[in-house]
């Protein structure tokens, strides 16, 4: 199973609530981010040290939802 976090969200609101779902998930963790810096989203996640296993950034707003489907 996969869990796959909106990081534009979880970076911001309720931080320690998705540090501790993602350390507590026992499957693939993926992280979506409307972003164009792949280096400062990672380095974002690890300040929060939030776990990870992909970070997928998207363009566009609305390709958030693509990439769930």
């Amino acid at each position: 199973m996969k869990l796959g976090l909106n990081f534009d969200v979880c970076s911001k609101e309720l931080p320690e609530f998705f540090l501790a779902r993602t350390h507590s998930w026992l499957g693939k963790v993926i992280v979506i981010t409307y972003r164009c810096d792949r280096v400062k989203a990672i380095a974002d996640l690890g300040e929060r040290n939030i776990r990870y296993d992909e970070v997928v950034l998207v363009g566009r707003f609305a390709a958030k939802a693509e990439v769930v489907a």
